[in-house]
């Protein structure tokens, strides 16, 4: 019984040392070909060991304004394997320029500047079969939505041939969208690409292996990239089968990400409303790359708050919704010369630290005065009492008037 609760506290480990997530970084490289990529560094990773499992909290650089945090849980899966990899968060490209095991073309591109030593985008297992499990992956932007993304999974080393019989290979799987097309890198030196992509027919896996044979004047460091869309779980396996250089051999993988951030519009329609009953204007919202979880979206509406009554201070949406309405009720009176009232409507957000893309201008209803007070065709005007007695007043002057020309 001793042995077994000791063996499941050894499962449990891992999941308790994970409890607080690892502030860290995302970097941009500085070529353009993979300069929208925000790639990830893993420098604050601590212990690598058979049990090791940590989470991290990843700060992504802006895109338009708009900055966003990745959460992700790592942890080395359990293999029956009896030749585990090491695994060592490594910078690129520190490891180029060997005979064996080179480093990938990966690190030249992205070319971080500066403090490149300092971060260590690759995860590398030296010798062996690693198996990585990146799970509970969620961007979110600072409004607290779980945002669409893109991940990119990169050989981050050479992938040789050990012997003319042996070979390394990486593979990936993923529980997002379908694997992309790769994109392979520039090769470092030679014509020849080291990895090439094994024909997989599940869509969700792919599988990067050495051409054999190959000579060491042919092997061409070479980065393979590959992505998928929203997924929460990725596995890495890498492999260095068994040979006669597989403790000298090594692999190692990385890991990018391109958010997607929401871009918010609205639309009003009609512009002009009357102070009267019934009157009603629709606001449309509409939102380009939708949240993966159930959002809403704030508006700023100004104007006399007197004149109109609205739903639009929020606008909820369901996960992946990109449209949703609201509406503006004009204040029906009767109260003459109050003139128009205009409301500006907009998408708003916090300046300082904005959670999506504002798009277009702000719409205006306006609600109109319809009490003017002119006069209603076909109403004649009643007399007053002073009219009437100035009215019969006139009519004796006129009698008295009329006797005294007769007695002339």
């Amino acid at each position: 019984m001793k042995h077994k609760i000791l063996a499941l506290a050894s499962l449990l480990l891992p999941w308790t040392l994970a409890q607080a997530q690892t502030p860290a970084q995302a970097y941009i490289a500085l070529d353009g070909s993979v300069s929208q990529i925000r790639w990830l560094d893993f420098a604050g990773m601590v212990g690598a060991g058979p049990t090791y499992a940590q989470d991290f909290l990843f700060d992504v650089p802006p895109s338009s304004g708009v900055a966003t945090k990745l959460g992700l849980h790592i942890e080395r899966g359990s293999l029956l394997a009896t030749y585990h990899g090491n695994l060592s968060a490594q910078p690129l490209p520190a490891y180029v320029g060997s005979v064996i095991g080179r480093g990938s073309a990966f690190g030249l591109p992205l070319r971080y500047q500066p403090d490149t030593a300092a971060r260590k985008p690759a995860l590398r297992s030296m010798g062996g079969i690693m198996r990585l499990n990146l799970s509970q992956l969620v961007l979110r932007n600072s409004a607290g939505h779980d945002l669409q993304f893109e991940l990119f999974a990169v050989d981050a080393e050479e992938t040789t041939p050990i012997s003319g019989s042996d070979s390394e290979s990486i593979y990936f799987t993923t529980d997002g969208g379908d694997w992309g097309n790769p994109a392979q890198l520039t090769p470092v030196a030679g014509n020849l690409p080291a990895t090439v992509l094994a024909a997989y027919p599940d869509p969700k896996r792919v599988v990067l292996r050495s051409k054999l044979p190959l000579l060491p004047t042919e092997y061409a460091a070479s980065a393979w990239m590959h992505s998928t869309v929203n997924p929460s779980s990725i596995i890495a396996g890498l492999d260095t089968e068994p040979g006669s250089a597989e403790q000298s051999e090594a692999q190692a993988v990385a890991f990018g990400i391109i958010p997607s951030i929401p871009e918010v519009s609205v639309s009003c329609a009609p512009a002009t409303l009357l102070d009267a009953a019934g009157q009603t204007a629709t606001c449309t919202v509409g939102v380009t790359n939708p949240p993966r979880s159930a959002y809403a979206i704030a508006l700023s509406l100004a104007g006399d708050a007197t004149r109109f009554s609205s739903d639009c201070a929020s606008v909820n949406f369901a996960a992946f919704q990109n449209e949703a309405s609201c509406t503006i009720t004009a204040t029906p009176n009767t109260t003459r010369g109050d003139g128009a009232a205009p409301i500006s409507v907009s998408a708003s957000t916090n300046p300082d630290d904005p959670a999506w893309i504002v798009r277009g201008d702000p719409q205006t209803v306006t609600v109109q005065d319809n009490d003017n007070g002119a006069p209603v065709a076909g109403v004649t005007a009643v007399p007053t009492l002073s009219e009437w007695t100035l009215m019969a007043l006139g009519l004796l002057l006129s009698v008295l008037g009329v006797s005294r020309m007769r007695r002339g």
